[in-house]
């Protein structure tokens, strides 16, 4: 009567188990939570290393924040404004204040890469040039 009784409880265990496991239970995917913050980001294709960016994020280590930033090129500072999803970014200049008066509204899009925090932006626009940001 013991062993029947042992055999019950496991056979109900196992089905237990089966029912969790059948009822849509996931896996859940790491989030990405990108640092890109109190980094200085150089654009890939300056040689010189003079042309920097800076974000500024509203909630430093969330997947999913909005933040400010600029650009450092000829002495001054170009503006955006965007925000970021995981891995996926997107941004808007809001005020030039270098020579290229076509920046203003150019929006870019793109990815971090680098995990486990990004070390590197692939961005593409809707004017001008595509960039490619790194960071150490």
């Amino acid at each position: 009567m013991k062993t029947i009784k042992k055999l019950l409880l496991i056979a109900l265990a196992i089905i237990q188990a089966q029912q969790l496991t059948s009822c849509g239970a996931e896996t859940v995917a790491a989030l990405f939570i990108p640092l890109i913050s109190a980094k200085t980001w150089t654009d890939q294709a300056d040689a010189t290393k003079q042309h920097t960016f800076f974000f500024n994020v509203d909630e430093d280590g969330k997947a999913k924040s909005n933040f400010t930033g600029n650009e450092n090129i000829e002495g001054v500072q170009d503006h955006f404004e965007g925000s970021f999803d995981e891995e996926y970014i997107e941004f808007t200049y809001t005020e030039i204040n270098s020579s290229d008066a076509t920046k203003l509204g150019a929006k870019y899009t793109g990815k971090i890469e680098g995990k486990p925090n990004g070390k590197l932006m692939r961005l593409k626009t809707n004017k001008g040039t595509n960039l490619i940001l790194t960071t150490d």
